[in-house]
Order: C-alpha cells, then structure tokens, then sequence
C-alpha cells in the first residue's frame, strides 16, 4: 500500500526510523514514502559555522554588485526568498543552482554546495529589536484577530501556510509621491480537519 509524502506527513504519520542505515522515512516502520529517495546529506551548518557561510555568501553577493531582486529576476524566484538562500534560511534546489552561481559569479562551488544542505532554520529571538521587524510584528499583532476573522470567514478554519508560500517586497508611490513599501504573503490556506476515528490510520496505541 502506497501513500503520498505530502498526506502522510499533514496527518503526522511520517517518523525517521533511527534503526534503519539508509535513513529513509519510513510511515508506520514499514511503509516508505514513495516520492523520497533517502540519500547521504553533509553536516548542516549551524552556530559559528552558519554564520561564516551566511558571512561568504553575503559577500559574494555583495562583490556582484547586485540587489536581491536585481538576482531574484535572473534567476526566477522571489526576491524574498532570493535573500532567504543567502541567509541560508532556504535549501538551493541543484535545478536553480547554475542560474544562481551565473547571477553571482563569487559562488564558489563549495559555496553552491553548502546551499544545497537542508538548512538549520532558525532567527536571532533579538532580531524583534530591530524597528523594522518590530513594527512588523506590531502590525500584525494590531490586525492579527481581524486577520482571523477574515479568514475564517473567507475560506473557514483553518491557518496559512508558511512553506508553500510566497513572499515578495515590492515598492509603489503613494499619492502624495511618498515612497512605499507592499510586503505580500501569499501562502496555500490549510483547513484544519474533523479527526474521524475512521479516517485515522495510524495504528491505535497499545
């Protein structure tokens, strides 16, 4: 019996088999998800270690010359995302990677292949000092029970994703000729489910 990664893994079924060699993910101990192919991955930057690739990285970006949506353009992503890639908050998927290292020549091939690692998502808690971001999150605490309700009544409940997303910065002149900025978040909506006994293959706790 087959099942989908993407199933399996909404319903919290999917597990890492620590007694298997391969590493595979396994569903249940003995299904494997049938569209991952487990596959040897280098160490995941993290600490000091992450930080001097993010160093690298930002400054071969730095030395193009570029802006980031001037590289997200070229090389057909968003430029939010373009700049999470040298945050290393991003995976580099190989098919996107010769365009990247095109856009910015100072992309080493050791750097290309540290880019490619499933990155250690994580933020500095002291990133909410920064204004910007603080007033960010205000703005989204201030909205933040409006933003439910809209939703909940729009598409009924259930939460945005932040994985299949997109985000983009964009900036357009007000009316008073004032520069201005348009964050746009434009993630899959999640509905959350009725959990039937019926519909829950996990195997029951013993």
């Amino acid at each position: 019996m087959q099942f989908g990664c993407n199933a399996a893994m909404r319903a919290g079924q999917l597990f890492r088999n620590p007694a298997t060699t391969s590493r595979g993910l396994l569903l249940n101990s003995h299904v494997r998800c049938q569209s991952y192919q487990p596959v040897a991955m280098p160490s995941i930057p993290r600490g000091q270690d992450k930080k001097d690739l993010v160093k690298q990285l930002l400054e071969a970006k730095q030395a193009s010359g570029k802006t980031y949506s001037e590289i997200a353009n070229e090389v057909g992503l968003t430029n939010l995302y373009t700049a999470q890639l040298f945050q290393n908050q991003a995976e580099l998927k190989k098919t996107t990677a010769p365009a990247l290292q095109k856009a910015v020549p100072g992309l080493t091939d050791e750097l290309i292949s540290q880019m490619t690692v499933s990155p250690l998502r994580q933020f500095d808690p002291q990133l909410i000092q920064e204004p910007l971001v603080y007033r960010l999150y205000e703005a989204v605490m201030h909205y933040g029970e409006s933003i439910k309700a809209i939703g909940n009544e729009e598409f009924g409940d259930g939460i945005m994703s932040a994985i299949d997303m997109f985000a983009t910065i964009e900036d357009v002149e007000g009316k008073m000729g004032e520069k201005r900025l348009v964050l746009t978040l434009n993630g899959k909506w999640l509905p959350h489910i009725e959990q039937r006994a019926e519909n829950n293959t996990a195997k029951p706790a013993k």
